[in-house]
């Protein structure tokens, strides 16, 4: 994170390698957050669709939410009442 935040670029590309190879959130979330307040938000972007569904769906929606994006459980539309039928 220290090259991403000297914008050493080489930095960004192992950034990116490393997204792509680990799925933890522990590791995901400081790496996009120096990455989009870097101003490198475009490869993080791009770094998030190649790794999108690698990733667990809490680890996508705290992703998304650094790059903001809508999160999945937003796009959730709530369900009807469900109505028992009468015997």
């Amino acid at each position: 994170m220290i090259g991403i935040n000297l914008k050493v670029q080489d930095s960004v590309k192992e950034a990116g390698i490393i997204v792509n190879e680990m799925g933890r959130l522990l590791y995901l979330t400081p790496l996009y957050q120096a990455l989009v307040g870097n101003g490198y938000k475009t490869e993080a972007m791009a770094f998030y669709k190649q790794a999108e569904a690698f990733y667990s769906p809490l680890a996508r929606n705290a992703v998304r939410s650094i790059l903001g994006i809508k999160n999945d459980m937003e796009e959730i539309k709530p369900l009807k009442k469900l109505v028992r039928a009468k015997y």
